[in-house]
């Protein structure tokens, strides 16, 4: 029997604003990918003019009908370890496919100054839901000086190229406080119809910009089981110990964070942090700090709880 595959392609991008921002129309936005595979988000401080870099980038620029094609310094055992866009500052997040000279194929999930990542793979009778979605936190800026943060969507070929198009952006100022979040949502789907058979692949990456003060001090406060203060200790933001042993009679932990808002305000956020019963006795605690003047990062910490 005659076997039949037809592959249509469809890429949505839909624009989602928990409050009104700018939204930037880019020259080349909607380049076609032709059949690649949609692998995740690279978002630049800047719009990056292409035909530029391909003029005064260095060696590792590569810029080819619409596209900057990522440099991957591939490690042991063909794992990437280092991926560059032209010198293009930013941070990405993409789940490319590599395959080995066996044919094994694995997939692998690669992160720079993105935070608070899920990546859900959903498998059903029809077909196949891959989602990714994490969360760039920046500090606003002065209202004569708006800070632009582009989404680019990332692309991978079939013989494993990586490359990005240029996507849309959004202006942050002072006027925007804290909590504010800009959302980007990119969806590609592959129909596929195999001796009448129809499925479907889906891959959708979520990109959250959200704007977070300057975090200028940590405190962890440790509490007992009658809600009295076992111990208190503070931290400069981004120095907060790997690992951390709570004491025998902590039940909880209070993270409080001091923030610097642009008008000089002091801002406090909190958050209880305590064993669960699937911890096994530690907990991963994650605080921020900020990277530069423009972007917030975050620090793991392992807690292990005294008892």
């Amino acid at each position: 029997m005659k076997h039949k595959r037809f592959l249509t392609a469809v890429l949505a991008a839909v624009m989602g604003f928990t409050l009104s921002g700018c939204q930037l129309a880019q020259e080349g936005a909607g380049t076609e990918s032709g059949g690649d595979r949609l692998i995740g988000a690279f978002v630049a401080r800047d719009s990056f003019s292409l035909d530029e870099l391909a003029l005064t980038g260095g060696k590792n620029v590569c810029v080819e009908q619409g596209r900057l094609y990522a440099t991957v310094e591939q490690g042991e055992n063909h794992h990437a370890e280092q991926m560059d866009f032209g010198g293009v500052e930013g941070a990405y997040l993409i789940c490319p496919t590599w395959t080995n000279e066996d044919g094994e194929a694995w997939g692998e999930q690669f992160a720079e100054n993105f935070c608070d990542i899920h990546w859900n793979i959903e498998v059903t009778d029809s077909g196949e839901n891959d989602t990714i979605e994490g969360t760039v936190y920046i500090l606003p800026d002065t209202p004569d000086d708006d800070l632009h943060n582009f989404v680019n969507p990332v692309y991978q070929t079939a013989d494993g190229e990586i490359y990005a198009v240029q996507g849309e952006g959004y202006g942050v100022g002072t006027d925007i406080g804290e909590g504010a979040e800009f959302t980007t949502t990119m969806t590609e789907t592959t129909t596929m119809t195999e001796n009448g058979v129809r499925t479907s692949e889906s891959n959708t990456v979520i990109v959250h910009i959200a704007v977070m003060y300057r975090p200028t001090q940590i405190t962890l406060v440790q509490m007992d089981g009658g809600n009295q203060l076992v111990r208190s200790d503070t931290y400069t933001p981004g120095e907060v110990p790997e690992k951390l042993t709570l004491e025998p009679d902590t039940a909880y932990l209070i993270v409080e964070t001091t923030k610097a808002a642009p008008n000089g305000e002091t801002v406090f956020t909190r958050e209880i942090a305590e064993p669960q019963p699937d911890d096994e006795g530690e907990t991963v605690l994650q605080t921020f700090y900020a990277k530069d003047d423009i972007s917030i990062s975050t620090q793991s910490t392992h807690l292990f709880w005294g008892k």
